[in-house]
């Protein structure tokens, strides 16, 4: 063979092998990213802030909204804590600026939430999904608002300009253009929008919820939604520990053919596109729900005291989205409960760690079946890591709660295309990855925040971001636009959750393209040396 030839077939066999990697690895953890962009609606003045967890490498993060943008080291067994300035929450209709736009050198996760300033007010939080998993085509789950209040849909464009078609649920179509990072927001006063269809001919982030459910005691909604190729086919559905008063959920039909759905102990039921089928639950039964089209889920849990309205809603990820390993925030308000809800087939739920250790303590519910397990516990704020040790497929739920105000968000999921039932979670699972334990510190603000805890596993690279190249880190969207940082004055002093706002001392560069990789490591070692390391940003601008 000359050597024209073999090097042609190395390089052949190179290529085959980076198509592999990039294959296999593409079915986990796409709510993991380098790039995000959204919207944080809201009726009244809010407190709006984002986690940022590093997944597999550390990570320079700049997040942008408006004037505010800054720049943060994010390590691997910490969670920081970015505290966004107020009017980085869009409480007016029509087109607005205020995108929030995250960009990061790694990997990462990002959690939003946001809390209404005054009296017995609550707040809510979404995980973000990464720009390169958006789509055109969306259904939207809200709430219906109670009388004189409102819901809305947020939609947010990325670095073009972006038409969206809207239609909601038997009436005529509206459109819309919006320029790059722009905002569009619709109001509707005492309606639910759920069923409404959106089309765009761009990708764009949907971001859907109720401005407030009950004007005396107001409890915003809010959602991040997939988009309709990211739904899927099959869902398990339990209740929260600690609430029994039940909950409700909303199937929405999301296929241009009618859907056919089981659910458990129930009559089956047809959907067409937009269609909304409510169910309620008033103990504290588990729902399996089975569909032969795609279809979106929207769970709410139920108020203590039936004055308030609904205190959170959660998107419900179907089983083919479960994962084998997610590292999480659990975020820390004051006086809340925290629980962490796992949904596993209850073959392998012996198998499952949290934070290192098994699970053996954990309550464990079943369905009527038997098939589906649904482990429950309390858990602490800060970073928690859950893992199995046989790589079978799981689903996690992060919630938490004091009287009549919550928050709930998936922890963390995939989005990959292709039907699951709960018959296929039964198989032998995947030969299992090598993990080694370490420790991490959960992060740190003036509530005492500060405590151990296992922190995620080290994992041998799973997806191609992780093995080191010269493209590793060069991000294939468009870098935030440049602005001045504001400074404490531009906050709501009044406020308990912004107070001031510590900005970051050191300022690195802006985009993936300004490091190769060996700049970004020397960038990391001189931050440490100067003691600029991720403890000094964990609760920047905290409680």
């Amino acid at each position: 063979m000359t050597m024209a030839c073999k090097t042609t077939f190395y390089l052949l066999a190179l290529c085959i092998c980076v198509s592999f990697i990039f294959h296999v690895c593409d079915a986990d953890a796409h709510t993991q990213g380098q790039d995000f962009v959204f919207s944080i609606p809201a009726k009244r003045s809010c407190s709006p802030y984002i986690l940022l967890t590093a997944t597999s490498k550390s990570a320079v993060v700049t997040v942008t909204v408006l004037a505010f943008r800054e720049q943060y080291l994010v390590g691997t067994t910490n969670v920081v804590r970015v505290v966004l300035p107020p009017s980085a929450c869009v409480r007016t209709s029509g087109v607005n600026d205020q995108s929030i736009n995250v960009h990061s050198t790694n990997t990462i996760s990002v959690h939003v939430f946001s809390r209404y300033n005054h009296g017995n007010y609550g707040g809510d939080g979404f995980l973000a999904i990464p720009t390169g998993r958006l789509g055109l085509t969306y259904y939207i789950a809200t709430y219906q608002p109670s009388s004189g209040d409102h819901s809305f849909i947020a939609i947010s464009s990325l670095d073009i300009t972006t038409t969206i078609e809207i239609t909601p649920r038997h009436e005529s179509t509206t459109q819309v253009t919006i320029r790059p990072y722009e905002t569009y927001v619709v109001h509707y006063t005492n309606i639910d929008p759920t069923g409404t269809h959106l089309n765009a001919d761009h990708p764009i982030s949907v971001v859907a919820g109720s401005g407030c459910y009950d004007n005396n005691k107001c409890l915003p909604l809010f959602e991040q939604l997939p988009p309709v190729e990211e739904l899927g086919w099959t869902y398990f559905v339990g209740p929260f520990k600690g609430r029994n008063s039940g909950y409700a959920c909303h199937i929405i039909g999301a296929s241009d053919i009618p859907t056919n759905i089981q659910i458990s102990n129930r009559d089956s039921v047809q959907l067409n596109s937009g269609d909304i089928e409510e169910i309620e639950v008033r103990d504290n039964s588990l729902l399996e729900i089975s569909a032969d089209n795609p279809v979106l889920v929207m769970q709410y849990m139920k108020p203590r005291d039936t004055s308030f309205g609904i205190p959170s809603m959660v998107l419900v990820t179907s089983v083919d989205q479960f994962s084998t390993n997610i590292s999480f925030p659990v975020s820390e308000l004051s006086d809340f409960t925290y629980y962490v809800h796992v949904s596993i087939n209850c073959l392998h739920k012996s198998d499952l760690f949290f934070d290192g250790k098994t699970m053996a303590d954990w309550e464990v519910l079943r369905n009527v079946r038997g098939s589906m397990c649904l482990l429950r516990k309390r858990t602490t704020s800060g970073l928690h890591n859950l893992g199995h040790r046989e790589n079978a497929p799981f689903n996690a739920i992060v919630y938490g709660y004091k009287s009549n105000t919550a928050y709930a968000y998936p922890a963390g999921f995939n989005l990959h295309r292709g039907p699951a039932s709960i018959e296929d979670m039964v198989s032998t699972p995947a030969a299992p990855t090598h993990h080694v334990p370490t420790t991490a510190r959960h992060f740190d603000n003036d509530d005492d925040m500060v405590s151990t805890s296992a922190a995620p596993t080290h994992h041998v690279p799973t997806t191609a971001k992780d093995f080191d190249n010269d493209d590793d880190m060069v991000s294939t969207s468009a870098a935030p636009t440049h602005h001045e940082p504001t400074t404490a004055k531009d906050f709501d002093d009044d406020d308990d959750m912004v107070s001031t706002f510590a900005a970051p001392t050191h300022h690195l560069p802006t985009t993936a393209k300004d490091f190769d990789d060996d700049d970004l490591v020397r960038e990391l070692e001189r931050l440490a040396e100067e003691n600029v390391s991720s403890d000094n940003v964990d609760n920047v601008g905290g409680e």
